[in-house]
C-alpha cells in the first residue's frame, strides 16, 4: 500500500487549524509552534556528540507516537489508514517536504518513507532522526508494535529515504 500527499480542495481542514487572532496553530487539537529544528540539532550535536542522535531519536519518535495517539483521540470514528493519510498531509503542509509512505510488508512491518524536497540536507549527526524517528513513532502506533529506523539515505536532489522495520 502507498500513501502519499495529494492536494485536496477542502472546505476546511479539521486536523489543521490556524487561529491568527489567538496566535495558535493546532494539529489534531494539539497546539504546536513552528520552529526551525535544524540549527537545534546542530547545537545538540556540538554539546552531546554522538549521544545527540539518541536524544533526537527519542524526542522525534515520541512526538510521532503522540501525534498518532492524539489523532485517534480527536477522530474516534476514523480508521487508522485515514488518520495516517491525514498525518502525511499535515507533514507536507507543515513544510517537511512531499511525503510518501510505501508499506512493503505488514507482518513483520516494513515501511519505506520517501520525502521529496526534504528540509534535511545532510545525514550528519542527529538531523537524520528528525524525519525517520518521527515516522517510526507514528508507524509504531499505526501497526501497534515498536518500530525502528533501519536505514537512511539522501540523494543529490534532496530526497530523503528511510526504511522503518519491526
Amino acid at each position: 500500500m502507498e500513501i502519499e500527499y495529494k492536494e485536496v480542495k477542502e472546505k476546511s481542514n479539521q486536523n489543521l487549524k490556524c487561529d491568527y487572532e489567538k496566535g495558535e496553530i493546532r494539529f489534531f487539537d494539539t497546539r504546536v509552534a513552528l520552529t526551525n529544528l535544524l540549527p537545534a540539532c546542530k547545537k545538540i550535536d556540538e554539546i552531546f556528540g554522538s549521544g545527540a542522535e539518541v536524544i533526537v531519536h527519542c524526542i522525534a519518535s515520541e512526538q510521532g507516537r503522540q501525534l498518532f495517539e492524539t489523532a485517534k483521540a480527536s477522530n474516534p470514528n476514523t480508521n487508522n489508514e485515514d488518520l495516517l493519510k491525514s498525518i502525511v498531509a499535515i507533514q507536507t503542509r507543515g513544510g517537511w517536504g512531499i511525503t510518501q509512505l510505501k508499506i512493503i510488508n505488514n507482518n513483520p512491518a516494513e515501511i519505506e518513507v520517501i520525502i521529496k524536497n526534504s528540509p534535511i540536507k545532510s545525514l550528519q549527526g542527529s538531523l537524520k532522526h528528525l524525519i525517520c524517528s518521527f515516522w517510526a513513532g507514528v508507524l509504531s502506533e499505526y501497526f501497534d508494535q515498536r518500530l525502528n529506523c533501519a536505514s537512511h539515505s539522501l540523494d543529490e536532489e534532496g530526497t530523503f529515504n528511510c526504511t522503518i522495520t519491526a
